[in-house]
């Protein structure tokens, strides 16, 4: 995103996680064992280090077949990247780039975000753990990563 960014761009990237999370299962029991694919409502919570906008937030994800992670954050900004299934059952880990956006929609850095999660034994909620590390837009450091605690509910985009 460049410092022209319009809010048609934010409408955009809302746009792509909608269409993500209809192409989905709905529910865990949509898939052969206990996994991330399908669209949930997320908390994040900074533990350490937290982003100037505060200790707290809430976006949509989309965890999708073959990997692939959306997310929207508050209509700003957009996060993509991939997951996999952990070594033990129920686990897994993700990755994500948070494009960082002021209100008057200006590029300011990104967050890459690194998490391991755990899916509750009915598949409806996960909790994970790791860290988010700030960077310029030109790829520099922004201080030290902050420690990061995430809670999902997944949420249900049947037809009905």
């Amino acid at each position: 995103m460049s410092p022209s960014a319009s809010p048609a761009l934010a409408r955009v990237g809302a746009a792509i996680v909608a269409a993500a999370v209809l192409a989905v299962p709905a529910t865990a029991s949509a898939t052969k064992k206990p996994s991330p694919v399908g669209a949930w409502q997320t908390q994040v919570f900074f533990s350490k280090n937290p982003t100037p906008a505060g200790t707290h937030e809430t976006l949509g994800q989309a965890f999708l077949p073959g990997g692939v992670v959306a997310q929207s954050i508050g209509g700003l900004s957009t996060g993509y990247g991939a997951w996999k299934p952990g070594k033990k059952p129920r686990t897994f880990l993700f990755t994500a780039v948070e494009n960082m956006v002021t209100d008057g929609f200006v590029f300011t850095g990104y967050v890459q975000v690194r998490q391991k999660g755990t899916l509750s034994k009915n598949g409806k909620t996960f909790k994970s753990s790791g860290t988010g590390q700030a960077y310029s837009p030109t790829g520099v450091p922004q201080g030290p990563p902050a420690s990061t605690s995430v809670l999902g509910k997944r949420v249900s985009v049947d037809f009905k």
